[in-house]
């Protein structure tokens, strides 16, 4: 395994992803742990009302910094990378207002649509959990940018570290409840938050000299205003492409059924959350220094696909033993999550292979063909939900999607070759050769 990483850009980079790997494994490990008791202190109902908190939070977040936070690593001045920062949090702190005063107005009718009337209270701390996330995304990528890899996997591992423990130890004291599990969340994003925020105060020079701050914060701005022109309103239609079968779960099926759905996604998520994210980081970077350097990326776009490719096939071991493993390990009662898994299992190894490499789009500045990809994403997930609306089978519904991700994320790989200048079957004449180095 760590030779293949040392193929994904190179031995610096590698022990790059390794660094925050590390921390978003015991991250990742805590949170494996921890399911299984929190699976028989909370019902799928509550389970499945945290999902879609969680998934109005993915939804919104990607707009929270107008994701100027992305430019952060980009600027070779110092100086530029911090008024980036400054700029993102002020951006995070006016979002979230906003987005309080509406959810105040509107909270009340989307509860109704939705014939879900707890969602109402629970709408109210969207806003917290939003601002959470725009600092600490900012953060996270001004710690990268510092190359201080490790500090960002120990940021992940506090994050959930926090979060189970409060949902546990809510469950166990007091009554069960999504209040529980919602606190535990927004907990954890504060405790990694403060970690990051903590770290930078004590290792880098902050500015004081708040009119100069503003005046180079504006010029940056500008400067990266293809961030929230190309890459917002894409990256919104993305996330809620990803979020829309827990809304869709929600609007048709009972509320266990999206905890049910919920749980298996989660599973199967686990090697894109945990490698992928580390990966996409450091590869980003890498990409961002070999196009100064070299203005050329072609070998770190086909290496990273074939090493990631070879990654993911150990995901297709689930497929046999789903059933079982889910209803031995987190009860009885999650026997049907086993079914999801079993059908959503193939599509996951080509959502794992382009989510890291989709940053490439942003290094080359090509945002705008990314965009087209997910407005595409977006309709196509769609389509595929409405179609499975007359069957009233939340397994259709899955079959459906599945078929749905495997055809979208296999056109995104191929447009992150178009960009990147790859040559498919020049690539796959490398296979051996790489091959023998990994081993």
């Amino acid at each position: 395994m760590k030779n293949i990483f040392k193929s994904l850009i190179n031995k610096k980079g590698a022990k790059n992803v390794l660094s925050i790997l590390s921390g978003n494994s015991a991250g990742y490990l805590i949170s494996i742990c921890a399911i299984p008791v929190l699976t028989r202190l909370y019902n799928p109902e509550q389970i499945g009302h945290l999902s879609l908190f969680m998934s109005i939070i993915l939804v919104l977040s990607v707009g929270i910094c107008l994701k100027y936070e992305l430019a952060i690593v980009l600027p070779k001045n110092k100086k530029d990378a911090m008024a980036l920062l400054y700029a993102s949090f002020f951006f995070a702190f006016i979002i979230s207002i906003i987005i309080e005063i509406a959810v105040l107005f509107t909270g009340p009718y989307i509860s109704l649509w939705i014939n879900k009337p707890v969602i109402r209270s629970l709408m109210l701390f969207i806003p917290v959990g939003l601002f959470l996330n725009g600092i600490y995304q900012s953060l996270s990528y001004w710690t990268l940018r510092m190359k201080r890899f490790n500090y960002i996997g120990i940021s992940w591992a506090i994050i959930i570290g926090f979060a189970v423990i409060t949902q546990i130890f809510i469950g166990l004291t007091l009554k069960p409840s999504v209040l529980g599990l919602i606190t535990g969340y927004i907990s954890g994003l504060f405790a990694g938050s403060l970690f990051l925020l903590l770290w930078s105060l004590k290792k880098d020079t902050f500015y004081i000299n708040w009119a100069d701050l503003i005046k180079t914060a504006i010029v940056q701005v500008k400067k990266y205003k293809k961030y929230p022109l190309y890459s917002v309103w894409p990256s919104f239609l993305d996330n809620f492409t990803m979020t829309m079968p827990i809304l869709f779960f929600t609007r048709f099926f009972d509320q266990a059924v999206v905890g049910l759905y919920s749980l298996g996604m989660k599973t199967l998520m686990a090697p894109v959350s945990v490698l992928g994210k580390p990966i996409s980081q450091v590869y980003f970077q890498r990409v961002a220094d070999e196009l100064n350097s070299k203005n050329e990326v072609t070998t770190i776009v086909e290496d990273t696909f074939l090493a990631l490719f070879f990654i993911s096939l150990p995901i297709l071991l689930i497929i046999p033993i789903a059933p079982q493993f889910f209803s031995t390990v987190f009860g009885d009662k999650w026997l049907e999550t086993g079914y999801f898994v079993r059908i959503l299992a193939p599509a996951m190894i080509f959502r794992f292979i382009a989510s890291p490499m989709s940053v490439v789009f942003g290094a080359l500045n090509k945002q705008e063909i990314s965009a087209i990809w997910k407005v595409l994403a977006f309709f196509a997930t769609a389509i595929s939900l409405l179609l499975s609306i007359p069957f009233k089978d939340p397994m259709v519904t899955v079959i459906f999607l599945t078929i749905n991700d495997i055809i979208i994320y296999n056109v995104y790989i191929l447009m992150i070759f178009k960009v990147s200048k790859v040559r498919f079957y020049e690539m796959i004449k490398r296979v051996p050769q790489l091959w023998h180095n990994w081993l």
